[in-house]
């Protein structure tokens, strides 16, 4: 008996790695018949050839080219970096281009935000267990602020909402802070660290000079040989955080995406930047600006309960469809 166990032991052992070295081989059979070109002094890669390897569809446009099936879309336009996947407005790494009637996209592009959301659950394989939720400022650090209310209070409330939704959904939740308290920028991925996080989600509220400026945008870190979305400079540096780059792509994609979807707000995008609080956490990390404190509408729509429970359960549903991919 103790034998024929041991022999099954062996036989699902073996199972297990065919199955295993299957999925490896799916994982990156697809890229290798990609090809490469150099243009601009940058490595673009053929969109046919993405289509055919995934086995979607091409279209190509006056300004605009894109891939698409029944699950997936993605549109680019020519010499910008704003497109969209699945109606949500992304800004890419680098502006694609057309030579001839063959229109190209940035290898990084590919590898960091097209293949992620094509390939999500051969990248996104580990389960979540501990998210950290981070709201900004505190104390003495007020954010921003408009004719009513300071952004270090509203990011406060929904970081508790958060918290009960995601704890409600079984996640084990931590905060950076639960009061009115200040923390240095570098010790808040420190706190991700020491409850050994999953997740890092960082909340705040925006401002602008421009009152009528409105809107939702998602931050995930810039990817080593891209410029950030508001910055034209390449960025050479590797960081902690660069060690998610696909998982970063996926993660602020399905959050923004489900924000959008729930509020209703205007979609500002998913957008890259070098912020503090996302080049070290050890973990997948995303920085939500949730609306604009300069705009008085959407201040007053952000003090309100209703509208911050809102906001809440939908960054839970971003959350729980990268988890569950």
């Amino acid at each position: 008996m103790k034998r024929q166990a041991i022999s099954v032991r062996r036989f699902l052992f073996f199972v297990l790695l065919t199955v295993g070295a299957f999925l490896l081989s799916v994982n990156h059979a697809d890229a290798a018949n990609v090809r490469v070109v150099t243009a601009f002094g940058k490595r673009y890669v053929y969109l046919r050839d993405i289509a055919a390897a995934y086995g979607l569809k091409t279209f190509v446009w006056k300004t605009k080219c894109g891939i698409y099936n029944k699950n997936n879309r993605f549109e680019f336009t020519f010499e910008k970096k704003e497109g969209s996947i699945n109606k949500t407005k992304v800004y890419f790494l680098h502006a694609p281009y057309l030579r001839g009637y063959e229109p190209f996209i940035s290898e990084l592009d590919f590898l960091k935000v097209v293949e992620p959301i094509l390939k999500a659950r051969y990248i996104q394989t580990k389960k979540i267990r501990t998210i950290v939720i981070d709201p900004g400022h505190g104390a003495h650090d007020v954010g921003a602020s408009g004719r009513i209310h300071d952004e270090k209070k509203l990011v406060l409330n929904i970081a508790l909402k958060l918290k009960a939704a995601l704890r409600a959904k079984g996640y084990i939740v931590y905060l950076t802070r639960d009061r009115d308290k200040f923390i240095p920028l570098e010790q808040r991925p420190y706190i991700a660290s020491k409850y050994k996080a999953d997740l890092f989600i960082s909340l705040h509220a925006n401002a602008a000079k421009n009152k009528s400026i409105c809107g939702i945008e998602s931050f995930a870190l810039t990817p080593v040989g891209a410029s950030s979305t508001q910055d034209s400079r390449i960025n050479w540096r590797k960081e902690i955080g660069n060690t998610y780059d696909r998982q970063n792509s996926i993660l602020t994609y399905e959050i923004q995406k489900a924000v959008i979807k729930r509020t209703g707000a205007f979609d500002r995008g998913v957008k890259r930047a070098r912020f503090m609080v996302l080049k070290t956490p050890r973990c997948p990390a995303v920085l939500l600006e949730m609306g604009f404190m300069s705009n008085p509408s959407e201040e007053k729509l952000l003090g309100q309960n209703y509208y911050q429970q809102n906001m809440a359960s939908a960054i839970a549903e971003g959350i729980t469809k990268f988890d569950r991919r």
